[in-house]
């Protein structure tokens, strides 16, 4: 269970980060198309700051939802309805279930405490860079520079501690991150 809460977890974060994204799009179009004054200049670098964080963060959820579909889910789903469709009763039934679920924890290693607690840190990176987005994308001249550098600390520590774990040293994850 612990590997399809973390497969929604990834999805849920993506879909926050996609969803502010045309109102971080926006923004940067209509600082762009007008003629700002000198003054305003700030206001633009830390909307660019606020939109190359928001890249980089989804990728890394971009990744880890592939990965975790493409590595995990689809493989060991085949292979659930393989068994499924022999000849068998409940029990192998039941079976097949049981191997499903051990195979897909096995696979995604994502019910071993650290993985899941680096992956949980991502993502609530991810939804506290969506809040931003919505908070200060039509105004980013007035987003604290050190709420958004405090994030993007936090950030770089949770992906490189992601990418360092001994757990996912052998997976696809870390091939994708790095």
């Amino acid at each position: 269970q612990a590997a399809f809460a973390r497969i929604f977890a990834a999805r849920k974060a993506l879909a926050d980060l996609d969803a502010c994204w045309p109102a971080l799009s926006s923004a940067g179009r209509e600082f762009c198309a007008s003629h700002r004054r000198r003054d305003e200049r700030d206001g633009f670098a830390a909307l660019m700051r606020l939109q190359h964080l928001h890249f980089r963060c989804s990728a890394l959820c971009r990744c880890i939802v592939a990965v975790l579909q493409r590595d995990g889910v689809e493989p060991l789903w085949r292979r659930l309805c393989e068994r499924i469709e022999e000849p068998g009763d409940y029990d192998a039934l039941r079976d097949a279930h049981r191997a499903f679920l051990l195979d897909l924890r096995d696979a995604l290693r994502l019910d071993e405490e650290d993985v899941g607690a680096a992956l949980e840190a991502v993502f609530r990176d991810a939804a506290r860079l969506a809040r931003l987005v919505d908070a200060y994308a039509a105004a980013a001249d007035d987003l604290p520079a050190s709420t958004l550098d405090a994030l993007r600390r936090d950030f770089d520590a949770h992906a490189a501690e992601l990418v360092g774990l001994p757990a996912l040293a052998e997976t696809a994850l870390v091939g994708c991150l790095t």
